[in-house]
């Protein structure tokens, strides 16, 4: 390379690509190639760059006698022989291993390998070069790209994207331009990439065109789409629930809960956070509640207790908290993950079945007649009280269902028949639903003795009219006719009572 071109290269461009086409054509005819005249750092660092193998000049030492020769031999190299960079670029490049035939290999390779679109554009913004994947992309030959403006390959999305190559062109590093492509004539779908500017420089530091990276993130889109429309559908999901969700982290810590809460009590995210939420819990219940948690977190069994929480009105609700604990492979845990429910109603249900549960007990322990109840369907016996346990001292609870009333009492009409298990009055009630008032038989306990009986029965129904069983009432005829005025209330007050019992969902 001809010292003329190597002293002016750094300051005409002309000469510097004079230089990289002289070194070029010696590598692609297998010579050596040798730059003369260099004096400066820089001058050798530019020849590394574009490949060339040796450099003389005056840099590396300039005419002596014959008598120094030796000593100029023994001279360690020049350093800038041994780090040679690319000036102005964040590809830093070992000239003597890649010189420039098999950096277009390696170029090549990269571009043809890549799973990313990769093109070079001019200043002009015209394609220099391309790879197989971006052809796809914009469904065009890869040849009917070269040459051709980027406005002409894709003039939908040009407008804006324009904007961001001139930037390039000015020396602006631009990442993650995300556009749409909309679909085409031909049935080619609509895609979204998420394109990348970076511009390039020579060796001089100046700017020679854009070197653009493009990738297709459609898939990856409709999936955070898919994923963004499931969590809105959760949220939603859980705004709407009556249950209020909570996420704790290993150390009981409240990272995440429903926002129910926040309406529920009024507390907001910065008082509820961590262990912040036990504030809005009643007085009395706050240091169970702790003591309990911390049991569970030593011992990652699953929650469940309850305790009573402040609302916005000033009231007391109690509420049940459930949860389970998140292991890692190791065993370890990770998060616990449960739910807060407003228990307050079924509280109070429960509260007006012990009252219904209690009357019920009150009334049938305290009436002078003897009583028995069973459950539909067969007619099984489930409770008697102390009067009729006296009359039947045989009888064992659960009783007899009713294919088996016989083997315990036999009911007889006046005129001696018996009755088949299906004509008691119990069975008709618990059966068909038919009630009986007054009917006098004669009832024969087991191993007693025959005894004349008023008997009533009545079946029992829930709120749907739905038979849920049947109660049986029956006395000698004087003690009915000492009681027979208040016989019918009794008969409500019992039918009341047991209604409640069961809607309430005790047996």
């Amino acid at each position: 390379v001809d010292r003329s071109f190597v002293r002016t290269m750094n300051s005409r461009p002309q000469s510097r690509k004079i230089a990289a086409a002289v070194v070029g054509l010696g590598h692609s005819l297998g010579l050596t190639t040798v730059a003369e005249g260099i004096e400066l750092k820089e001058q050798a660092e530019m020849m590394l760059a574009l490949g060339c193998d040796l450099g003389q000049g005056w840099l590396f030492g300039k005419p002596v006698a014959a008598e120094f020769l030796p000593l100029l031999a023994a001279a360690p190299p020049h350093k800038t022989m041994v780090d040679p960079i690319i000036a102005n670029t964040e590809w830093v490049v070992n000239s003597l291993e890649s010189m420039p035939t098999q950096r277009y290999a390696q170029l090549q390779a990269i571009y043809n390998a890549a799973p990313v679109g990769l093109c070079f554009l001019d200043r002009n913004l015209r394609y220099v070069s391309l790879n197989r994947r971006l052809a796809e992309m914009n469904n065009m030959p890869m040849a009917a790209h070269i040459g051709s403006y980027v406005g002409d390959v894709i003039p939908q999305i040009f407008p804006y994207l324009e904007p961001f190559m001139r930037r390039a062109l000015a020396g602006e590093s631009i990442k993650n331009v995300e556009v749409t492509k909309p679909p085409t004539e031909e049935c080619h779908p609509g895609r979204t990439l998420l394109i990348a500017y970076q511009p390039a420089f020579d060796e001089a530091g100046e700017i020679i065109g854009i070197s653009v990276v493009i990738l297709d993130i459609t898939e990856r889109k409709k999936a955070e789409d898919a994923l963004q429309e499931i969590n809105e559908h959760y949220r939603h999901m859980v705004e709407l629930s009556p249950h209020i969700p909570w996420i704790l982290n290993p150390d009981g810590n409240l990272v995440d809960y429903s926002t129910r809460w926040e309406k529920l009590t009024g507390l907001t995210k910065e008082k509820t956070i961590n262990w912040g939420w036990i504030n809005g819990l009643h007085p009395e219940d706050r240091q169970r509640t702790i003591d309990m948690l911390r049991q569970h977190l030593a011992s990652g069994l699953p929650i469940d207790f309850e305790y009573r929480v402040g609302t916005m009105d000033g009231q007391w609700r109690w509420m049940r908290t459930r949860g389970v604990p998140l292991f890692d492979d190791n065993g370890k845990i990770v998060r616990w993950y449960g739910t807060l429910e407003d228990i307050e109603d079924q509280k109070r249900t429960m509260d007006l079945l012990q009252k219904s549960q209690g009357r019920l007990q009150a009334i049938f322990e305290a009436a002078p007649v003897c009583i028995l109840i069973a459950d539909a369907p067969d007619g099984t016996l489930t409770m008697a009280n102390s009067m009729a346990r006296q009359f039947l001292p045989q009888l064992a609870l659960p009783g007899p269902k009713i294919s088996n009333y016989r083997d315990w009492w036999v009911a007889k009409r006046l005129d001696g028949s018996e009755l088949k298990n299906e004509e008691y009055p119990l069975a008709r009630a618990v059966l068909h639903g038919e009630s009986t008032s007054d009917r006098e038989l004669v009832i024969l306990p087991v191993g007693g003795h025959e005894t004349p009986m008023h008997v009533s029965a009545a079946p029992i129904c829930g709120s749907h009219q739905e038979i849920l069983g049947g109660v049986l009432v029956f006395q000698p005829p004087e003690e009915f006719k000492r009681a027979r005025f208040g016989f019918q209330q009794l008969m409500d007050d019992l039918r009341e009572a047991l209604v409640g019992s069961r809607i309430g969902g005790e047996r």
